[in-house]
């Protein structure tokens, strides 16, 4: 989610519909984050509210580096790629369907997002958007930042 604030506070998308769809995806951050703190919850886990460590390591630089709307664009692109590779890996260290389900709806909504600022924004080749049938689930993070 801070990705996304800091994204717009750069103020590089101008494209009314590019803005208005990080707009709504940062609107999907949110409320992803308040469907893994019930999650958490349920489970009687601390609640999470502050910024993933391992995704500002590696997003810090790119969001300091784009300079014109298509880099912060490829950037956002990579962004919902890499949360949602973490939300499929994720997915095998749930022990409960209800909590698996939550967690692979929020994926697909990754993925759909990706899908979206990569060949509308990114002008990639959809082929390349869609090599298999299935998200890949190696997990780009280290494992600390992961909630178990």
């Amino acid at each position: 989610m801070s990705v996304y604030q800091r994204a717009a506070a750069a103020n590089l998308v101008k494209d009314p519909a590019a803005l208005d769809a990080t707009t709504l995806f940062l609107s999907h951050h949110m409320a992803h984050q308040q469907a893994m703190n019930a999650l958490l919850a349920a489970s009687e886990q601390q609640a999470v509210n502050d910024p993933n460590p391992a995704i500002e390591k590696v997003f810090k630089p790119g969001l300091a580096a784009a300079k014109t709307q298509d880099d912060m664009v490829e950037l956002l692109f990579t962004l919902e790629d890499a949360i949602g590779q973490t939300y499929v890996y994720a997915t095998g260290l749930l022990t409960t369907p209800e909590h698996r389900t939550t967690i692979m709806t929020v994926a697909g909504v990754h993925a759909r997002q990706r899908a979206l600022l990569g060949v509308v924004y990114g002008h990639h080749d959809p082929a390349d958007l869609f090599p298999s049938s299935f998200a890949r689930n190696d997990n780009p993070l280290p494992p600390d930042a992961l909630l178990t």
